[in-house]
């Protein structure tokens, strides 16, 4: 009876031993990163309810297979939030960004602030193509009723 116990408990460490590795191996997402709001309203703050107007700064002509800066500017509801990076993926004459931000702090100030972020984008083929920003839009100043919003700048590759 003995033996079986201590076989049974060496099992259990081995399993569990196990486990952690498996954890590390694949890690959680990252905590407090959020898809970035790209437009903002609320009864009692200012309003940004043009998204188009700030969210996607970038020239409107640009030369084509040459890298240029693209700047996507979110929405932190207080001084606690902060830019966390963009995704981004390019295709033909399309090009999707991801924004995101996180929140780090514990006393905030209450102001809304902007978080820009820059990111390099390149049009390989000539004619109108599109910046695409997908973020979330927030009515009310209420965080958890947020729904999928997207921004769209058109430019020209020459």
């Amino acid at each position: 009876m003995k033996n079986t116990s201590s076989l049974i408990l060496i099992s259990a460490l081995l399993a569990g031993a196990a486990c952690n590795r498996l954890d590390n191996f694949f890690p959680e997402p990252e905590a407090g990163r959020h898809v970035g709001i790209v437009e903002w309203s609320a009864s009692n703050v200012q309003t940004f309810a043009d998204p188009a107007m700030g969210v996607i700064t970038a020239p409107d002509t640009v030369t084509a297979g040459e890298p240029f800066q693209v700047t996507i500017t979110t929405t932190g509801p207080n001084g606690c939030w902060r830019s966390a990076g963009a995704e981004k993926a390019v295709l033909g004459n399309l090009a999707t960004i991801t924004p995101f931000d996180r929140v780090e702090g514990e006393v905030c100030t209450q102001a809304l602030v902007r978080l820009p972020r820059s990111v390099e984008v390149r049009f390989d083929v000539r004619g109108e193509a599109a910046i695409r920003a997908y973020g979330r839009r927030v009515l009310d100043g209420n965080l958890n009723a947020a729904t999928e919003r997207t921004v769209e700048k058109r430019i020209i590759v020459r």
